[in-house]
């Protein structure tokens, strides 16, 4: 999460300025979890790296994702568009 808001703030200056850039401990959201059920679901996550593929859309289909940049930014953009921001 820390690159997102890092992209955020590096590319929308001061739309960005309230993104939070600081981590939370895990040991934070396990007490959380002891009083929001949906923080439990995602303690096993915690530490773990997650890696996606999309390999096979673009072999089959021919589709080109956007880099993690454009897609941040234009979510980003959209968000602040309507006013969710």
């Amino acid at each position: 999460m820390a690159d997102i808001a890092e992209t955020l703030r590096n590319h929308l200056g001061e739309a960005a300025q309230k993104v939070p850039t600081r981590s939370l401990p895990g040991i934070v959201l396990r007490i959380a979890a002891l009083f929001d059920l949906p923080t439990l679901f995602v303690i096993p996550l915690l530490g773990r790296k997650h890696v996606f593929s999309s390999a096979k859309a673009e072999r089959v289909l021919g589709w080109r994702p956007r880099s993690g940049e454009e897609t941040i930014l234009a979510a980003a953009e959209s968000a602040i568009a309507v006013k969710a921001v």
